[in-house]
């Protein structure tokens, strides 16, 4: 795939002025699976195009830094802090099966989605 080199240039142009405004300079913290993860957590709460885009340039650049055994750690850590809740999803299933209506459907959808 052959993309614009316009298009290519102006996501460039955002990441970068992103990356000043939230002050995110290469090197601030070691390249950790942690460190990596609490980026993901910036980038879904962050607001802002250009914010969002420096966050995933940021967690995209840093996972490339990371070797085989870095990248399966912050899988893991990615697992351990937005996977399912699977006791909590269970129990919200039996409760839908005992009583299927809207709020245990809604229970369900919620515990269902990640933490």
């Amino acid at each position: 795939m052959n993309r614009s080199p316009f298009f290519a240039d102006l996501l460039n142009t955002i990441a970068d002025r992103g990356r000043m405004m939230l002050n995110l300079v290469r090197g601030d913290e070691p390249v950790s699976a942690d460190s990596l993860a609490r980026l993901c957590v910036r980038l879904l709460s962050s607001q802002g195009e250009a914010s969002g885009v420096a966050y995933a340039r940021e967690v995209l650049d840093r996972w490339r830094s990371l070797g085989a055994d870095g990248r399966l750690a912050f899988l893991h850590v990615l697992r351990d802090r937005f996977g399912t809740d699977h006791a909590r999803l269970a129990a919200a299933v039996d409760a839908y099966r005992a009583t299927p209506d809207d709020r245990s459907a809604l229970a369900l959808h919620d515990a269902a989605e990640p933490a």
